[in-house]
């Protein structure tokens, strides 16, 4: 299913020149096509995926698709039991938001963050002792130096 496919990385379709993309002409398309059909100018980039780290990791969740309840991939042979994880809770990415913001700061001072960012909900996250599961809001910030690429906007 395309939707799972584009679950562990945010894809932004970026111009690659200054002009207007040209429109799809939908009766074109083949509906059997599996591969996503992008207007002539534009292109399609990975900007983060599920184990890029958060600049400003919580309790919870420490990567943009990952909590912080163990580690990103199992140890070969590993099993998860009831007692024991072997690898750290995968959030589940919701629908993402593409946004043009100006003055948008973020938690490191000096930082420019630029104008143009993804906002995506994160649902599904680890839980606590009390069984309630931590989701989140990330920031894709597509202008920001990949240090600064994803900030941790909110958690449930």
């Amino acid at each position: 299913m395309k939707a799972m496919l584009l679950a562990g990385a945010a894809l932004a379709a970026l111009a690659v020149s200054a002009q207007a993309a040209d429109p799809v002409v939908i009766s074109a398309v083949n509906p059997s096509l599996t591969t996503d059909i992008l207007s002539t100018g534009l292109t399609e980039k990975a900007v983060a995926e599920g184990a890029f780290k958060l600049e400003n990791p919580s309790e919870y969740l420490g990567y943009y698709g990952y909590g912080t309840d163990g580690p990103l991939m199992p140890k070969k042979g590993d099993k998860s039991t009831k007692d024991q994880k072997v690898e750290a809770t995968k959030t589940e990415p919701d629908k993402n938001t593409y946004l043009v913001l100006e003055g948008a700061t973020g938690p490191a001072k000096g930082v420019k963050y630029g104008t143009h960012f993804i906002f995506q909900g994160h649902e599904g996250g680890p839980k606590d002792k009390d069984g309630v599961a931590h989701g989140g809001l990330t920031r894709i910030n597509l202008d920001a130096p990949v240090a600064h690429r994803v900030t941790l906007m909110a958690v449930k």
